[in-house]
């Protein structure tokens, strides 16, 4: 496991916790680029999903972090691969709390480690939009699980 440098994570971290309701307002469908997400609207679409899934952001016990790709450059599927960790005080480790593969296209998360595809509501509508600026479609369920899920 790769560890962040230490200003960069609490940064991160203290932009979270200070603006998790920012993060999870809906996307601007015109800032979305035809060729798809940035990593940080990717960030956002996963926010929604945190949300809906009930982790905890906001822990006061707690520095969360979403750790993503180093530049704005999603993998060879066209997905953005983000881990959650959890890193209480006093403890020199840092705890998974979830591994996230968001598509740049369609707004699809799922959780690789699971193979769990999220789908709710208010998912769905940000994926109608990004998929309306992008053109692209959901890809075959099937074979994103043979692309992404590890098990």
């Amino acid at each position: 496991m790769q560890f962040p440098r230490r200003s960069g994570a609490l940064l991160l971290a203290g932009a979270l916790l200070a603006g998790m309701p920012a993060l999870a307002a809906p996307l601007d469908a015109q800032h979305i680029r035809p060729s798809g997400l940035t990593l940080r609207q990717a960030e956002q679409v996963l926010s929604v999903v945190l949300k809906h899934e009930k982790f905890q952001m906001k822990r006061k016990d707690a520095h969360l972090f979403v750790e993503g790709p180093s530049r704005d450059a999603p993998d060879a599927h066209g997905y953005f691969s983000l881990q959650l960790y959890h890193s209480p005080p006093k403890v020199a480790m840092m705890f998974t709390l979830g591994h996230f593969s968001v598509n740049r296209f369609t707004a699809e998360v799922w959780d690789f480690m699971s193979c769990k595809r999220y789908s709710f509501p208010a998912l769905s509508a940000i994926q109608q939009r990004v998929s309306a600026r992008t053109g692209q479609r959901a890809p075959d369920e099937e074979k994103v699980r043979d692309e992404l899920c590890l098990n």
